[in-house]
């Protein structure tokens, strides 16, 4: 016996494959069949996470299979969402216990403004309009959505860098093409007005892994 671990990377922006990273991990016997079991049970989670229609940028999702149990954890920028994804996930075959530790992040006017002010500093940022789905539009660059918020209507589309706000402190998550958008994006986070801390969590698709404990966190006085 022994814990198996599956890392995937799925969805894609621009023709890249990455959006939502997902851990799975299981007590099973050392065979391919059970390494298989494990990596088809845990791409039909991932489907039906990606099926929901209120996961969004402003949302982070990830999952431990433990057996027939499976545990959620991450952030819920609308309480609907963390209901959703338990129901979904409750659906799939040999699912038969879901753990369900997202966190619903607190509904705040600060927090929300904070999320718009974010979006635009990131995904209205010239060197990484690769990532976002609606560049060139004119949709989000309006006074009045940027005044109004965006966690109750935010941008569609997948997008690969999700922002994370709390209470003022904010979490990016997903995958970019290479460390040098993950520097820049963690940069943009951290000039954006009104942030109290940044912390870098995006993976690197091409590229050497980051050190997240040196580089990841920082605060803005």
């Amino acid at each position: 016996m022994r814990d198996l671990r599956t890392l995937f990377h799925s969805a894609s922006w621009v023709g890249v494959l990455a959006l939502l990273l997902m851990s799975t991990s299981v007590y099973a016997d050392d065979t391919q069949a059970a390494a298989d079991q494990v990596s088809k049970e845990a791409e039909a989670i991932h489907n039906a996470i990606m099926s929901l229609t209120d996961y969004d940028v402003f949302d982070w999702v990830t999952f431990d299979i433990q057996g027939p149990t499976v545990i959620l954890n991450g952030y819920a920028s609308r309480p609907i969402l963390k209901n959703s994804v338990q129901n979904v996930v409750a659906e799939v075959p040999g699912v038969k216990d879901v753990m369900n530790n997202i966190k619903v992040l607190p509904l705040s006017s600060y927090d929300d403004q904070l999320r718009t002010r974010l979006y635009f500093k990131i995904y209205d940022y010239s060197p990484l309009a690769q990532y976002n789905p609606n560049w060139g539009t004119t949709l989000f660059n309006s006074e009045a959505r940027m005044t109004s918020g965006l966690t109750y209507d935010p941008p569609s589309g997948p997008h690969s860098i999700h922002i994370i706000v709390d209470n003022g402190h904010v979490i990016l998550e997903g995958v970019v093409n290479t460390e040098g958008d993950r520097i820049l994006a963690g940069s943009q986070a951290r000039s954006t007005a009104g942030v109290f801390s940044v912390e870098n969590d995006l993976a690197v698709l091409h590229g050497s892994a980051k050190n997240k404990k040196s580089n990841n966190s920082s605060s803005n006085g």
